[in-house]
């Protein structure tokens, strides 16, 4: 979560902070991880428990594809095979974004149905279902019921949906009919009712009490009584149900007939879709950084409780970690202002007499915050338990600064690297340690940095850039003072993490020295990542920084600092595929304050401009860069070396 500074700066970049992220999860999955079930990425449990009512025979939730799909629910989704005007109102599905893998659908059957009425005389109250929960209110929920048909004289399906926050009882917000074979049918729901036996059995007394009653008690959805039984398999008839603001929802579905039923009918239900607000960190993998990682997420229960609980200044919303080499992808991390460069004498291991990281925070929860950070001593890619410092704040305290300090700390395994990673974690609900660098938790924020070494090079890398023309990557390099240089290896990554060396160039060992290493790309990923490993004449080696080149298919300006940290001049290298025009360019701090601006005349094409660094402190600042004609603009991060 990274740097937002001004929302001006996070509109122009993010265009939105407090957009939900949708997620999906299969109720028999959920089901299968009972009774803990299954913790979402804001910290909240979904839970669900199959429901019976009355005399049908059932069978829920086998997670099977099933008679009712007969896997066709992918082509589905662009047309209703068989589907014609006299029992459709149009070829699509209901509007559905969630899994549509058909085993991750449930299904619901009455087979060989026993002689009993199971339509508005019975109240449809012999029924199949489930109940989904959560342990706190989430703002949208909905899923899609598959396969409603049937006739009404003939084991007619139909469902109902409803939903509850704490015992206040809800319809849905939205029903969406994909056929004109549905409509909605009005029960009684008497005081004896099977449905009000299950809700005091769920929730209680006051949710059962909450249900309608009454002549105008509750509407299903049934199939309409049309001349024949649509096929129980064709996907022809579906609805999807959308709730707002719910605990607790409840679907049920049943066959609708007379005391001639004798067959059987199959059903379907979706995935249900979640809508949340989490936050994710943005070190590398190893870290354990993706939601597939089980990496580090924070929550917030609904789009007005932004900055309730964070670091810095800002929370961003992100629907996965955004694991870079740089640590730079999320724009929200700004809970520590000042990152000091760790020194290095280049010798492994070594003794760091005393590191401290500071991180400013807001909690207005009510409650004592816990913090936890992790710098990565050894090296070894993982936030090891041992590797983390804690803190506490008191509820009292809304806004202040957490200083975490490493004393005598072996840093170790350096060999070849330029910098290492700190995460710092924030929350009040329960269970952070030093141990969970992972895993999500109901509020509060993580942020991930890069922490770079004060360690020489066997040579001064000038800068190291690259571009890409027609997927040809042409990488560039100056170096001073080379002496003893044995030879340049141009590594490459599609991930930042695993390089693979693509050549070498032969080290020149004079004054001044100009490289250019040119390279077919053979594939058609989206991102390079580069680095140079400088060898010596005696076998010892530093790697430069790692830059990220990606296939520029809109003409664009892109723009990087290089290097970075930088010393006493800043180097604003660009690709320029729009053509020539002014470029407005400013230096925050991370206040957002602009210590200057100035204009520039860029050229199409690759260059580089340099101006002057000697007014600014060690520290981090912020570059930003856009034209007022052409639709174009970036931030970038950067660190003054001492």
């Amino acid at each position: 979560m990274k740097k937002n500074i001004l929302f001006l700066v996070l509109f122009l970049l993010t265009h939105s902070l407090i957009a939900q992220i949708s997620y999906s999860y299969s109720l028999s999955d959920v089901n299968a991880a009972m009774p803990t079930g299954v913790k979402m990425p804001d910290g909240t449990y979904i839970k669900v428990v199959k429901l019976t009512t009355g005399t049908g025979l059932s069978e829920a939730g086998t997670g099977s594809p099933g008679p009712f799909l007969g896997g066709q629910l992918d082509s589905l989704w662009s047309g209703c095979p068989g589907c014609t005007a006299s029992n459709t109102t149009s070829n699509n599905l209901p509007t559905y974004t969630g899994e549509s893998d058909p085993t991750k659908f449930s299904r619901l059957f009455q087979s060989l149905a026993s002689n009993v009425d199971r339509g508005k005389n019975k109240n449809c109250q012999d029924a199949i279902g489930w109940r989904i929960y959560f342990d706190r209110p989430l703002d949208i929920n909905s899923f899609l019921v598959v396969d409603l048909d049937g006739n009404q004289a003939v084991n007619g399906e139909w469902s109902a949906a409803f939903s509850y926050n704490g015992t206040a009882f809800s319809n849905p917000s939205a029903i969406t009919f994909q056929t004109n074979n549905l409509q909605a049918q009005n029960i009684t729901v008497n005081a004896s009712h099977a449905w009000r036996t299950m809700l005091q059995t769920e929730i209680g007394a006051t949710a059962k009490n909450n249900f309608p009653s009454g002549a105008n008690g509750f509407n299903i959805t049934r199939i309409k009584n049309i001349a024949g039984a649509l096929d129980p398999d064709d996907l022809k008839t579906q609805v999807l149900y959308d709730f707002t603001l719910a605990t607790d929802l409840f679907f049920l579905w049943g066959i609708w007939g007379t005391v001639s039923n004798n067959g059987s009918q199959n059903s379907g239900i979706s995935p249900i879709i979640v809508n949340i607000y989490p936050d994710f960190g943005d070190a590398p993998d190893s870290y354990g950084t993706l939601l597939s990682s089980n990496g580090p997420s924070h929550g917030r229960q609904t789009a007005a409780a932004v900055n309730e609980l964070r670091l810095g200044a800002t929370e961003d919303v992100e629907n996965d970690g955004l694991p870079t080499a740089n640590a730079n992808s999320s724009m929200d991390d700004d809970g520590i202002t000042t990152i000091p460069v760790i020194p290095n004498d280049g010798s492994s291991p070594q003794i760091i007499p005393s590191y401290s990281l500071t991180t400013s925070y807001t909690n207005r929860t009510g409650s004592d915050a816990t913090f936890v950070a992790w710098i990565d001593w050894n090296n070894n890619g993982v936030f090891d338990p041992s590797e983390g410092q804690t803190a506490t704040t008191s509820a009292a305290t809304t806004n202040g600064n957490v200083t975490f300090t490493w004393t005598n700390q072996t840093l170790s395994g350096t060999t070849g690297l330029v910098n290492t990673y700190a995460r710092i974690r924030v929350t009040t609900d329960t269970g952070l340690t030093t141990a969970t660098t992972g895993g999500s938790f109901k509020n509060g924020e993580v942020e991930d940095y890069l922490l770079p070494f004060d360690q020489p090079l066997p040579l001064t890398l000038i800068d190291f850039s690259g571009h890409l023309v027609e997927r040809q990557a042409s990488l560039n390099w100056r170096t001073a003072d080379e002496t003893k240089v044995n030879y340049f290896e141009v590594e490459m990554s599609e991930d930042a993490i695993e390089f693979k060396a693509i050549g070498q160039v032969q080290a020149n060992n004079n004054e001044f020295n100009n490289y250019t290493f040119d390279y077919a790309l053979s594939n058609t990923a989206t991102n390079f990542y580069f680095r140079l490993k400088m060898v010596d004449l005696d076998g010892s080696y530093r790697y430069s920084q790692i830059i990220e080149l990606t296939p520029n298919i809109r003409k664009e300006l892109i723009g990087q600092i290089n290097p970075n940290p930088i010393g006493s001049e800043i180097n604003f290298i660009y690709d320029n595929s729009i053509g020539e025009f002014q470029l407005e360019m400013e230096v925050l701090d991370l206040t957002g304050k602009v210590l200057w601006s100035r204009t520039e005349r860029v050229e199409q094409g690759h260059n580089t401009i340099h101006f002057s660094s000697n007014n600014l402190t060690q520290g981090m600042y912020l570059l930003r860069y856009y034209s007022k004609g052409y639709e174009t603009n970036g931030l970038i991060r950067f660190v003054v070396s001492p």
